[in-house]
C-alpha cells in the first residue's frame, strides 16, 4: 500500500515539475515522454491498488468482465511503460549522435515515436 501511494505521489510530483519545464534542461521531446511515462505509472498504480484490494478481501470483488478489463488495462499500462522507456532511450541516443540537430528541437521525433507506438 505504501509503494502504491509513493508511486502516485512521486509521479504527480514529476508531472508538476515537468509542467514548469523551463527550469529543466531537457529537450521538449524528453519532457513529453517523461510526462507520458508518469501518467502510465499512475495508471498502473491504480490497477495495482484494485488488485491489492481484491487480494486483501480474499474473494473476487469483480465479475469476469471487470476482471478482463483490469487485466487488459494492467497489460496496456505496463506495455506503455516499457515502450516509453525505449522511446526515451532512443531520444537520448539521437541527441548524443547529433547534438546540433537536437538543439533545433524538431517535433518530427515525437510524431515518428508516436506513430511507431
Amino acid at each position: 500500500l505504501t509503494a502504491i501511494l509513493l508511486d502516485v505521489f512521486g509521479n504527480i510530483l514529476v508531472l508538476a515539475i515537468c509542467r514548469k519545464s523551463d527550469r529543466i534542461k531537457l529537450d521538449k521531446t524528453s519532457i513529453i515522454i517523461i510526462r507520458n511515462l508518469s501518467v502510465a505509472d499512475i495508471g498502473y498504480a491504480i490497477y495495482m491498488a484494485a488488485v491489492l484490494v481484491n487480494i486483501l478481501v480474499g474473494e473476487d470483488l469483480f465479475d469476469k468482465r471487470w476482471c478482463a478489463v483490469l487485466l487488459y488495462t494492467g497489460y496496456c499500462f505496463v506495455s506503455a511503460d516499457v515502450y516509453l522507456l525505449c522511446f526515451l532511450n532512443i531520444n537520448k541516443l539521437a541527441t548524443l549522435r547529433s547534438p546540433l540537430r537536437a538543439k533545433l528541437d524538431l517535433p518530427c521525433t515525437v510524431v515518428s515515436l508516436s506513430l511507431s507506438f
